[in-house]
């Protein structure tokens, strides 16, 4: 990893990696704080950030949920990844 690969790695939050992998696996922000003990405002929040991050809305709001943009489709199974790995390092 170079200088320049840790420097983009300082604007990353992996707790917001773990509210994106519970936004895609509930479709459903209430849904989502509740698994991550966090209040609903809390949870926005946090998706907001993500969607500043990533430069795109990443879910999009539906009467049937949280749908994902095809931006956050490509991004879930790196992520679900990164987070499976991580937890398996550190546990």
């Amino acid at each position: 990893m170079d200088i320049n690969q840790i420097e983009q790695l300082t604007r990353a939050d992996l707790n917001l990696m773990v509210v994106f992998a519970a936004i895609d696996k509930h479709r459903h922000v209430t849904k989502a704080a509740k698994q991550l003990k966090l209040s609903q405002p809390a949870m926005s929040h946090a998706l907001n950030r993500l969607r500043e991050f990533f430069e795109d809305p990443l879910f999009v709001k539906t009467s049937h949920g949280m749908v994902p943009t095809p931006k956050a489709a490509e991004l879930a199974t790196p992520i679900q990844e990164l987070l499976t790995q991580f937890h398996a390092t550190i546990y």
